[in-house]
């Protein structure tokens, strides 16, 4: 069934779907009335619909039942992702949406090329667009939250509030997210047992990736002083549009969350 996303209060019987998605089920899909359609909540609820109002633009399903979705996965990945060169951002955001991120943080490091030139707000309406094309696509119960550009120092004040954290280093030889994750899952606040979990009963985790270059010895340095675990993917080294797909799928099929 159709995937859509809208504010849903659970008392309601019906549902009416925005502009945007009323344009798209009536004159792209062409959906008629009694079509069946899933609406999620935003906060990984399903609904099951049934359109029962398909004029003058407007589309209106009727609630039949919810149910949790099931393509949300327990561990809550913020991805802190290295500002790349050209579109390579929006590749990230739709691939990382599709394995499973829960949010994407852009960072200005000190080998970030690009530059911003007060566009910002205008990118990050596109990147959480893409977001939100990716997640319907995915059957995921969330638009995972794309946060405006920070710097570097920001981003370190923002990742201090996880328990567990860890950034992709190409000079780190021998600490594996395999290492990492079976350590976090041996103790007394393990990603295992959601002893970080947050209000929803999820388990954070922030990872950063670096950009082009990877990140400077100067951060390198700053992020082991905050206590963010320099973690190797492997042997070969990783495009940073590659870096965040591959260790955010580590992590989840590592922990069981794929």
């Amino acid at each position: 069934m159709r995937r859509f996303f809208a504010n849903i209060n659970p008392s309601d019987a019906t549902i009416t779907l925005s502009a945007e998605d009323s344009n798209h089920i009536l004159n792209v899909l062409r959906l008629e009335r009694s079509a069946q359609i899933i609406v999620c909540d935003g906060n990984g609820t399903d609904y099951t619909c049934e359109l029962t109002e398909t004029a003058k633009n407007a589309a209106i399903a009727t609630i039949q039942s919810s149910s949790l979705c099931p393509a949300e996965p327990q561990t809550k990945v913020t991805l802190f992702q290295g500002l790349p060169k050209s579109d390579k951002m929006e590749l990230i955001i739709q691939k990382c949406v599709e394995i499973g991120v829960t949010a994407i943080v852009p960072v200005i490091t000190d080998r970030t090329i690009v530059k911003m030139n007060g566009k910002e707000s205008t990118k990050v309406a596109r990147w959480q667009k893409i977001a939100e094309s990716a997640a319907k696509q995915a059957g995921r119960g969330i638009i995972p939250h794309i946060a405006e550009v920070v710097t570097f120092r920001q981003s370190l004040d923002t990742a201090a509030k996880f328990e567990h954290k860890m950034v992709a280093y190409e000079n780190e030889q021998e600490f594996s997210i395999k290492s990492y994750l079976h350590k976090a899952t041996s103790g007394s606040a393990s990603l295992s047992e959601g002893g970080v979990s947050a209000a929803d009963g999820g388990r954070p985790l922030a990872l950063f990736i670096g950009p082009e270059g990877g990140f400077s010895d100067k951060e390198a340095t700053a992020m082991a002083d905050s206590n963010i675990t320099h973690v190797s993917l492997g042997k070969r080294i990783l495009r940073t549009e590659t870096a965040g797909m591959a260790a955010l799928t580590m992590i989840l099929y590592e922990l069981g969350d794929v």
